[in-house]
């Protein structure tokens, strides 16, 4: 058990799929590692947090596009991050925020930031539990 704990990433450790920091109080947040990141009690927590953040970036932001917001999110791998979601998801790195669907960037980028797998069941899940009626 300790040699499986051992090969997680940050993400997988804490919960928290995009490794969201914590420089908010989130919730279902149950602390912060070392490195600032937040910590949850269950990963619906930390998929609630991912879509929150997510969403209210969107909404802020929608002119933004894909790349201009991972190299935000990831300054040093932005444009790497960009081209990989926007793949996954078979759209252009520079299409614009208010176009996208939030639900779906968090599929691609919960598996570039920490190797969470989540499936669209699993995020549909997460929203019916905390009453998101956007995707």
């Amino acid at each position: 058990q300790a040699s499986e704990q051992r090969n997680q990433t940050l993400g997988q450790k804490n919960n928290n799929p995009i490794n969201l920091k914590a420089f908010e109080k989130w919730d279902g947040m149950t602390g912060k590692d070392e490195f600032g990141h937040a910590q949850f009690d269950s990963l619906d927590s930390g998929i609630r947090a991912a879509l929150v953040n997510l969403r209210t970036h969107q909404l802020r932001n929608p002119e933004e596009t894909l790349r201009q917001y991972m190299r935000i999110f990831k300054t040093a791998k932005g444009d790497y991050q960009a081209e990989f979601i926007a793949k996954a998801l078979n759209i252009l790195p520079d299409a614009k925020l208010k176009d996208t669907v939030v639900s779906d960037i968090l599929i691609p980028l919960s598996r570039i930031e920490s190797k969470i797998v989540l499936t669209p069941e699993q995020i549909d899940t997460v929203r019916k539990k905390y009453n998101f009626d956007w995707r």
